[in-house]
């Protein structure tokens, strides 16, 4: 089995697991802007836990986007200073997508079984009256699969956008941000991504054949980096 490290820092949470043999470890914290200062000792934490070295792991699956500026590119940056140096195995993956895969590991056996067929949207405030958004739907199996490329949007497009694919159940990580849009009518659960639920989806997309170069990382910010410091 391959050891497998996953990164969430796309948002207000910070989080890192590490599987190594079956087993899997995480290290979480939801205290504001400190991704720079826990995320290397959280990893280096884990590998002391599982008795392993940064050379012992395999693949890194990291959150990609899209997010806060400042939590992706501490994610990067660490993601691709690991991997370049020893070689490592890297799969992107995107931060909307992994609020479903976080929600889908909070549902019972009977819970899941109602879900597959229904449309899905995330939506995660971006700040300056935007909103980023992904709509997922999940199959027979239990696998995620995209319908369409994760966007930004305006609020005042919200409505008529989401009148459009009629989704079935939102997602989100601030849900006072999103009840505030009165017209929507949807069911919204507030979920956290983390790092612990990326492990099985990082294994799979490895097994397919699928990796990136730690040179070739490219995170999805969706907008422009100057437009997002103005709104910090």
């Amino acid at each position: 089995m391959k050891n497998i490290l996953t990164i969430e820092t796309s948002g207000t949470t910070c989080s890192v697991a590490l599987s190594c043999s079956g087993t899997i470890l995480e290290k979480y914290s939801d205290e504001l802007r400190v991704h720079g200062k826990i995320l290397l000792p959280f990893i280096s934490e884990l590998l002391d836990e599982m008795s392993l070295t940064v050379s012992d792991i395999d693949i890194i699956g990291i959150s990609i986007g899209p997010g806060s500026f400042t939590g992706l590119r501490i994610g990067f940056a660490i993601t691709q200073g690991l991997a370049y140096a020893q070689n490592i195995s890297v799969i992107p993956l995107s931060s909307l997508c992994a609020h479903v895969h976080s929600f889908k590991t909070t549902l019972s056996k009977d819970n899941l079984s109602s879900i597959p067929g229904k449309s899905i949207v995330v939506i995660v405030d971006a700040k300056m009256d935007h909103f980023y958004l992904g709509q997922y739907i999940m199959k027979e199996n239990y696998s995620i699969d995209s319908m369409g490329a994760d966007i930004i949007i305006k609020k005042d497009r919200m409505k008529s956008f989401l009148s459009k694919i009629d989704p079935d159940l939102i997602l989100t990580d601030d849900k006072s941000r999103i009840s505030g849009l009165d017209f929507v009518k949807t069911e919204i659960i507030e979920i956290f991504p983390r790092a612990k639920d990326l492990i099985e989806i990082t294994e799979n997309l490895f097994n397919t054949g699928f990796s990136v170069s730690p040179m070739n990382i490219e995170l999805a910010y969706l907008r422009e980096a100057d437009a997002w410091k103005k709104s910090n």
